[in-house]
């Protein structure tokens, strides 16, 4: 589960998604927002107290066997970094375009 509260929090968590969403042992794997009733939580202070483009990844659960070993091996972390990465580069894209693009300047 990957919780967001803005617009840019919502394609960060959707890029993230998209690398770890096929090698979770659960079958939840989805973004939501953090108001939703998808999830518990209405207010993650790592969410609500930043100015930054944020995403909660609630990488899985320790209460059941699978979790835990998922948990333990760490396989995801370096796909949730390639998903933080794929989102700067589209924003760095976007800046460059719309500074020295066809619509920019």
């Amino acid at each position: 589960m990957i919780i967001y509260t803005s617009s840019n929090g919502s394609d960060l968590s959707d890029d993230i998604l998209e690398y770890v969403e096929d090698i979770t042992p659960g079958t939840n794997d989805f973004t939501c927002h953090v108001t939703s009733t998808c999830t518990a939580y209405n207010s993650l202070a790592e969410l609500d107290q930043t100015a930054a483009v944020a995403a909660y990844v609630e990488r899985e659960f320790h209460t059941w066997d699978q979790g835990a070993l998922y948990l333990k091996s760490g396989e995801d972390s370096g796909l949730i970094a390639d998903g933080i990465d794929t989102y700067l580069d589209w924003q760095r894209l976007l800046l460059w375009w719309n500074t020295w693009g066809w619509g920019g300047r």
